[in-house]
Protein backbone atom coordinates (compact mmCIF):
# COMPACT_ATOMS: atom_id res chain seq x y z
CA UNK A 1 0.00 0.00 0.00
CA UNK A 2 1.34 3.50 -1.11
CA UNK A 3 1.27 6.31 1.75
CA UNK A 4 1.63 9.92 1.09
CA UNK A 5 1.89 12.69 4.54
CA UNK A 6 0.94 16.40 3.58
CA UNK A 7 1.82 18.63 5.93
CA UNK A 8 -0.37 21.46 6.32
CA UNK A 9 -4.60 19.84 5.80
CA UNK A 10 -5.96 23.71 5.26
CA UNK A 11 -8.55 25.85 6.53
CA UNK A 12 -11.86 27.64 5.37
CA UNK A 13 -9.34 29.12 2.37
CA UNK A 14 -5.65 29.38 1.51
CA UNK A 15 -5.65 32.47 2.59
CA UNK A 16 -7.20 32.16 6.28
CA UNK A 17 -9.09 30.48 9.03
CA UNK A 18 -7.02 27.74 9.88
CA UNK A 19 -7.90 27.65 13.31
CA UNK A 20 -11.10 25.57 12.02
CA UNK A 21 -11.79 22.24 11.99
CA UNK A 22 -12.51 22.60 8.46
CA UNK A 23 -9.63 21.77 5.59
CA UNK A 24 -8.79 18.62 4.39
CA UNK A 25 -9.90 19.11 0.73
CA UNK A 26 -6.53 17.96 -0.50
CA UNK A 27 -6.22 14.79 1.62
CA UNK A 28 -9.46 14.03 0.26
CA UNK A 29 -8.15 14.33 -3.30
CA UNK A 30 -5.14 12.23 -2.49
CA UNK A 31 -7.48 9.58 -1.47
CA UNK A 32 -9.47 10.01 -4.69
CA UNK A 33 -6.24 9.75 -6.64
CA UNK A 34 -4.44 7.42 -4.89
CA UNK A 35 -7.22 4.30 -4.77
CA UNK A 36 -5.10 2.18 -2.44
CA UNK A 37 -2.84 4.64 -0.50
CA UNK A 38 -2.96 5.53 3.09
CA UNK A 39 -2.94 9.36 3.26
CA UNK A 40 -1.81 10.85 6.32
CA UNK A 41 -2.20 14.72 7.05
CA UNK A 42 -0.51 16.66 9.75
CA UNK A 43 -1.97 19.93 10.46
CA UNK A 44 -1.20 22.30 13.68
CA UNK A 45 -4.94 22.06 14.28
CA UNK A 46 -7.15 19.82 14.73
CA UNK A 47 -8.95 19.08 11.16
CA UNK A 48 -12.31 17.32 10.85
CA UNK A 49 -11.71 15.16 7.62
CA UNK A 50 -12.85 11.69 7.12
CA UNK A 51 -12.41 8.71 4.78
CA UNK A 52 -11.45 5.98 5.12
CA UNK A 53 -8.09 5.55 4.18
CA UNK A 54 -7.17 9.18 5.66
CA UNK A 55 -5.55 10.12 9.05
CA UNK A 56 -4.80 13.92 10.19
CA UNK A 57 -2.38 14.27 12.89
CA UNK A 58 -2.22 17.46 15.31
CA UNK A 59 1.29 19.02 15.63
CA UNK A 60 4.09 20.82 14.72
CA UNK A 61 6.03 20.46 11.24
CA UNK A 62 9.23 21.19 13.26
CA UNK A 63 8.95 19.22 16.08
CA UNK A 64 11.61 16.85 15.12
CA UNK A 65 10.23 14.25 17.70
CA UNK A 66 6.83 13.95 17.07
CA UNK A 67 8.16 13.98 13.03
CA UNK A 68 9.96 11.01 13.71
CA UNK A 69 7.28 9.15 15.46
CA UNK A 70 4.70 10.18 12.93
CA UNK A 71 7.06 8.41 10.82
CA UNK A 72 7.72 5.71 12.66
CA UNK A 73 3.89 5.21 13.01
CA UNK A 74 2.70 5.65 9.28
CA UNK A 75 6.01 5.62 7.16
CA UNK A 76 7.64 4.60 5.39
CA UNK A 77 5.95 7.33 2.64
CA UNK A 78 5.91 7.38 -1.09
CA UNK A 79 5.53 10.87 -0.83
CA UNK A 80 5.40 13.78 1.72
CA UNK A 81 4.20 16.86 0.46
CA UNK A 82 5.56 20.53 2.39
CA UNK A 83 1.94 22.42 1.75
CA UNK A 84 2.98 23.68 5.77
CA UNK A 85 3.40 27.17 7.36
CA UNK A 86 5.86 27.73 4.67
CA UNK A 87 8.58 29.03 7.27
CA UNK A 88 12.05 28.36 5.95
CA UNK A 89 13.30 27.41 9.37
CA UNK A 90 10.02 24.66 9.50
CA UNK A 91 10.57 23.51 6.17
CA UNK A 92 14.28 22.44 7.04
CA UNK A 93 12.86 20.96 10.06
CA UNK A 94 10.45 18.76 8.50
CA UNK A 95 12.65 17.44 5.83
CA UNK A 96 15.90 17.12 7.91
CA UNK A 97 13.13 15.01 10.37
CA UNK A 98 11.45 13.25 7.54
CA UNK A 99 13.58 12.47 4.65
CA UNK A 100 15.08 10.06 5.42
CA UNK A 101 11.65 7.75 5.62
CA UNK A 102 10.80 9.04 2.18
CA UNK A 103 10.89 4.97 0.16
CA UNK A 104 13.79 4.99 -2.40
CA UNK A 105 12.47 6.44 -6.01
CA UNK A 106 9.92 8.11 -3.62
CA UNK A 107 9.31 11.86 -3.82
CA UNK A 108 9.57 14.98 -0.96
CA UNK A 109 7.50 17.73 -2.41
CA UNK A 110 8.37 21.75 -0.78
CA UNK A 111 5.50 23.82 -2.48
CA UNK A 112 5.55 27.74 -2.61
CA UNK A 113 8.98 28.92 -2.35
CA UNK A 114 9.00 32.12 -3.25
CA UNK A 115 7.51 32.78 0.48
CA UNK A 116 11.14 32.60 0.88
CA UNK A 117 11.71 36.08 -0.20
CA UNK A 118 8.69 37.43 1.78
CA UNK A 119 9.46 38.44 4.95
CA UNK A 120 6.02 37.58 6.69
CA UNK A 121 7.39 33.84 5.97
CA UNK A 122 10.72 35.10 7.63
CA UNK A 123 12.40 35.21 4.34
CA UNK A 124 13.92 38.09 2.69
CA UNK A 125 16.35 39.10 -0.10
CA UNK A 126 17.95 36.33 -2.14
CA UNK A 127 20.66 34.02 -0.28
CA UNK A 128 18.95 34.64 2.69
CA UNK A 129 19.69 31.94 5.22
CA UNK A 130 17.30 29.33 6.50
CA UNK A 131 14.52 29.63 3.78
CA UNK A 132 12.99 27.00 1.62
CA UNK A 133 15.21 27.61 -1.34
CA UNK A 134 18.11 27.63 0.57
CA UNK A 135 17.21 23.99 1.58
CA UNK A 136 16.98 23.29 -2.50
CA UNK A 137 20.20 24.99 -2.84
CA UNK A 138 21.40 22.56 0.05
CA UNK A 139 19.83 19.58 -1.85
CA UNK A 140 21.70 20.47 -4.91
CA UNK A 141 25.54 20.99 -2.69
CA UNK A 142 24.26 17.46 -1.42
CA UNK A 143 23.70 15.91 -4.86
CA UNK A 144 27.23 17.16 -6.16
CA UNK A 145 29.15 16.96 -2.88
CA UNK A 146 29.68 12.60 -3.85
CA UNK A 147 31.92 13.75 -6.56
CA UNK A 148 34.21 15.30 -4.08
CA UNK A 149 33.66 12.51 -1.94
CA UNK A 150 31.59 13.67 1.06
CA UNK A 151 28.55 12.47 1.79
CA UNK A 152 25.01 14.33 1.24
CA UNK A 153 21.59 13.06 1.37
CA UNK A 154 20.08 11.06 -0.82
CA UNK A 155 18.80 12.51 -3.64
CA UNK A 156 18.49 10.54 -7.21
CA UNK A 157 16.69 13.43 -8.56
CA UNK A 158 15.70 17.61 -8.66
CA UNK A 159 12.76 19.02 -10.16
CA UNK A 160 12.83 22.81 -9.84
CA UNK A 161 9.48 24.40 -11.50
CA UNK A 162 7.82 27.80 -10.35
CA UNK A 163 7.13 27.83 -6.49
CA UNK A 164 7.66 24.25 -6.31
CA UNK A 165 10.25 21.50 -5.74
CA UNK A 166 10.37 17.47 -6.40
CA UNK A 167 13.28 15.74 -4.94
CA UNK A 168 13.39 11.73 -5.50
CA UNK A 169 15.21 9.94 -3.21
CA UNK A 170 17.87 7.56 -4.41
Amino acid sequence: MRRLLEIGAGGVTSKGGYQSALGGASLRMWQDYFLRARIVGLDLEAKAVTGRRIRVERGSQDDRPFLLGLAARHGPFDVVIDDGSRIGRHQWASFEALFDSVVPGGMYIIEDLATAYVPAYEGGPVGEPGTSVQLVKDVVDSVLRRHAGRRGHPVAELHVYDEIAFIVRS
